[in-house]
């Protein structure tokens, strides 16, 4: 799949705080059906691992302007230039996003 280079970075980011990003959701899914190597979807979601919500939000905040999704869902939107990334961090319930965590509708 043809990675935008901004996505790359900020994996690379995610990364050397000591998180580990996973590519998820329909742009994989598309990219499996069309198996085409110059794929390129608009928008990706990615998973990320070992990281709090808050050393997630700063890094992304040095990409681009970042949106909460709410608290019900966890998610971080970031829209650079004419592509759209969602971030989300796995929990074992809706509380870890609550409260000083910064995340509010």
């Amino acid at each position: 799949m043809n990675l935008p280079s901004v996505l790359i970075k900020i994996s690379h980011k995610i990364h050397d705080a000591g998180g580990h990003p996973l590519l998820v959701g329909g742009a994989v899914r598309d990219y499996l059906m069309t198996m085409d190597m110059n794929f390129r979807p608009k928008d990706f979601d990615i998973e990320v691992f070992n990281l709090s919500p808050l050393v997630l939000k700063d890094i992304l905040s040095s990409f681009g302007s970042v949106k909460s999704c709410g608290e019900s869902f966890g998610v971080l939107k970031v829209r650079i230039e004419d592509l759209d990334f969602d971030f989300s961090i796995p929990t074992t319930g809706i509380q870890e996003w609550k409260g000083s965590q910064g995340f509010h509708d």
